[in-house]
């Protein structure tokens, strides 16, 4: 079978070769045979073939040209098409080696990237040839070329690994070198020779030349790594001392690598680095580490020597401090008592005293001595906090009698100032354990403060419990008021101890600065914290955040027919304060209304009478049921029965007409709200007659539940019979039951 055969003898570089074949005695082979032998030899190769007509300018391409590119018949036998997928790069090269051997009459050769039917650039090198016509001038050209691409890629990776490495090592600071194992001649790059002071070509590169040149106490520990690394094959590291071409021995980072050659002999690869000014460094921070360590045992001894002074002035500052707290605790009880007689016996003086100057001296008297005591607690309070010696009861108490005890603690304050107060408590319980008294008196310290530097508006209390487990509780308490206010340097240095918010008002309203202090302190010794919102000419408000344990649980009696939207009158002049009160009543299922005084009341019951309210089964407007409950006794509407009435005590004048209001509702459950320091017998008296109740404010929510029981029941059997009355008084008509005392 004929085969192309390199030839460089043959001018397109192949010969066909035809190998002798058995025939037929006689046969002669056609010209037709021999064409498909040839086109056989031609699809067989792995190149390709060209040729081309000068004089004609017809072109033909093998069949191997169009499968190497990926084309079949689709590419014409054009030359122009064909070039036109040289890459524009190439093509100039290409077409002038062309034109110069058509010229010349000479092969020539070329390389150049062509773009194939996959849209892809690949790497072509071929060869051409030119015959001359039979006049001399040349007629045929023709060539072969192969696909080169791999090769090309290949080399052109190479090469820029290459440059990439020389790259890496001309920026580098390290030199390179490179030796035969058993050779003196080796490699020494450019930045090497440098790095030892020398011009390129003025340093042998010779292996011998390096030695020389390393110092006399580093070259014996060299030659030994360096001959381990051989032997065994491995890399090394060694720091060294190498003699400049200034004379200078610097030290240098010498890393190599020992490994076996294709060739089958061990070539040794290193890098050499200048690393003198490091070492220079170590060698400066070892004499600082030496000196520090120096410097800290001179230290040390004269921090021991003062740690055992200042332990023994610590223990010094605990025996005075202790003997002080002694000393306090000794003179306050030494002035607490000789104090409480001179204060018992001015109360004693004040009820016998018949002249108002007397009574007036012996009323200061007794203020100033009630100041005096104050001042004595603290100062002790305040030396038990510093000392750690508070010691905490845990006791037993209802939370809401004590806000409600504090309140009223200072509600002659707040009454001479002319301030109200108002007071709320959100949760479920009120029975908790803890120090009482201790709680007790950060409150009262809020509450004294609140009613010192307010001058206009109110002082507001609000409790509320959060459920912290089955047996805690999280009580915060807002003490709140419309005061001054603080700014905010003040309200940094509030809680200092011996310091007020401002300096005038300080002097206006005496005191220590040490009852904020010893009130946070009470506070966080308690587990909690004591917190202030403040701002100038805004109020203040303190938050007492503290958790306690929960105490014995009593049974606490519902609100009569708590799911009834029943309604109450609430008579307050001050129609904020009614709103505020409204709002607790609301919380147990009322519907309430303020009335500004009692003739509204009366006039408001008179236009009750005279429209009787009619048996309903309509269910209640819209809002009411889900807000306040799911109305009254089945078959009587809301104001079928007669309204609770919650009546203050500052719209009582002495001598008015109580009897009015309850002929005006004679069924009705009628409660006085009255001041701690109420002083009207006669219209207090007057009031029990005529069955009502009287309940001291700030009302608890034991209170709230004594009053809602004061409110009539509907009878079933009236609400039942045929237009039968709406209401009726309780337990067989009598008036609710005579006031009992305040709790």
């Amino acid at each position: 079978m004929p085969q192309l055969k390199p030839d460089p003898r043959c001018p397109l570089g192949y010969s066909l070769v035809v190998q002798p074949s058995a025939r037929l005695p006689g046969h002669e082979e056609t010209d037709a045979e021999r064409i498909a032998r040839l086109e056989r030899a031609l699809a067989g190769s792995h190149d390709g073939f060209w040729e081309r007509n000068l004089r004609t300018q017809q072109s033909w391409y093998s069949p191997s040209f169009r499968a190497m590119f990926g084309f079949g018949d689709e590419l014409p036998d054009d030359r122009r098409v064909v070039n036109a997928r040289i890459h524009p790069d190439d093509i100039g090269g290409y077409q002038a080696a062309h034109d110069e051997a058509i010229r010349t009459l000479q092969p020539f050769s070329y390389e150049v990237r062509f773009h194939d039917g996959l849209g892809r650039w690949r790497w072509v090198r071929g060869r051409g040839r030119v015959w001359a016509g039979a006049d001399g001038r040349a007629e045929i050209v023709a060539g072969a070329l192969s696909d080169v691409t791999e090769a090309k890629e290949a080399a052109l990776a190479l090469a820029q690994m290459t440059e990439r490495f020389e790259h890496a090592v001309s920026a580098s600071d390290e030199g390179l070198f490179e030796r035969v194992a058993d050779e003196d001649a080796m490699f020494l790059s450019d930045r090497l020779i440098e790095l030892l002071g020398y011009a390129p070509g003025e340093l042998a590169p010779r292996r011998s030349s390096l030695l020389e040149l390393l110092h006399e106490d580093d070259a014996p520990i060299y030659g030994a790594q360096a001959d381990a690394a051989i032997e065994r094959l491995q890399r090394m590291s060694s720091a060294l001392r190498m003699r400049c071409k200034s004379g200078e021995y610097r030290w240098f980072r010498l890393r190599a690598r020992a490994h076996r050659g294709d060739d089958g002999r061990i070539h040794v690869t290193g890098m050499l680095a200048d690393i003198h000014e490091q070492v220079q460094a170590r060698e400066e921070i070892e004499q600082h580490r030496q000196r520090l360590e120096e410097l800290v045992r001179e230290r040390t001894a004269s921090l021991e020597a003062a740690l055992a002074q200042a332990e023994a002035q610590r223990a010094e500052a605990e025996r005075a401090n202790e003997t002080k707290s002694l000393f306090l605790a000794h003179m306050s009880h030494e002035m607490r008592t000789p104090l409480n007689g001179v204060l018992g016996l001015t109360d004693l003086a004040l009820r016998v005293a018949q002249s108002p100057v007397q009574q007036r001296y012996l009323e200061l008297s007794r203020q100033s001595g009630d100041a005096l005591l104050k001042i004595i607690d603290d100062v002790l309070d305040f030396s038990r906090v510093a000392a750690g010696k508070l010691v905490l009861a845990d006791e037993p108490f209802d939370l809401a009698d004590l806000l409600a005890e504090a309140i009223r603690g200072v509600s002659p304050q707040l009454r001479a100032k002319g301030l109200g107060w108002r007071f709320d408590y959100e949760g479920d319980t009120t029975s908790v354990r803890g120090d009482r008294a201790r709680l007790r008196q950060v409150i009262t310290n809020l509450l004294g403060n609140a009613a010192k530097f307010t001058d206009h508006g109110h002082v507001a209390v609000l409790a509320q419990l959060e459920p912290l487990d089955e047996h805690r509780v999280r009580v915060r308490v807002h003490v709140t008021d419309t005061g001054p206010g603080l700014d905010a340097d003040a309200q940094a240095r509030v809680f200092d101890a011996f310091v007020q918010g401002d300096a005038s008002l300080a002097r206006r309203h005496g005191g220590t600065g040490l009852g904020l202090s010893i009130a946070r302190s009470l506070a966080r010794a308690m587990g909690g914290e004591l917190s202030l919102v403040s701002a100038l000419g805004d109020g203040a408000s303190f938050t007492l955040d503290v958790p306690l344990a929960l105490g014995p649980q009593p049974a606490l009696a519902a609100p009569a027919d708590p799911g009834a939207a029943r309604p109450m009158w609430l008579i307050y002049r001050q129609t904020d304060l009614g709103e505020w009160m409204g709002r607790r009543f609301e919380r147990l299922h009322w519907r309430w209304r303020v009335l500004p005084g009692l003739d509204a009341a009366c006039a408001e019951a008179r236009t009750l009478r005279c429209s009787p309210p009619a048996r309903s089964t309509a269910p209640p407007p819209e809002g009411v049921q889900s807000r306040l409950g799911s109305g009254p006794a089945p078959g009587l509407s809301a104001e079928a029965l007669p309204p609770l009435v919650v009546v203050a005590e500052h719209v009582l004048a002495p001598g008015c007409d109580l009897r009015g209001l309850r002929e005006a509702l004679p069924d009705a459950g009628i409660a006085l709200v009255i001041r701690p320091d109420w002083s009207q017998p006669e219209l207090e008296q007057r009031a029990l007659q005529l069955g009502m109740r009287l309940s001291v404010a700030p009302l608890t929510p034991r209170d709230l539940r004594d009053i809602t029981a004061l409110a009539p029941q509907a009878d079933p059997a009236a609400a039942a019979a045929e237009g039968g009355s709406a209401s009726s008084g309780p337990a067989g008509g009598d008036a609710a039951p005579a006031g009992t005392a305040p709790h």
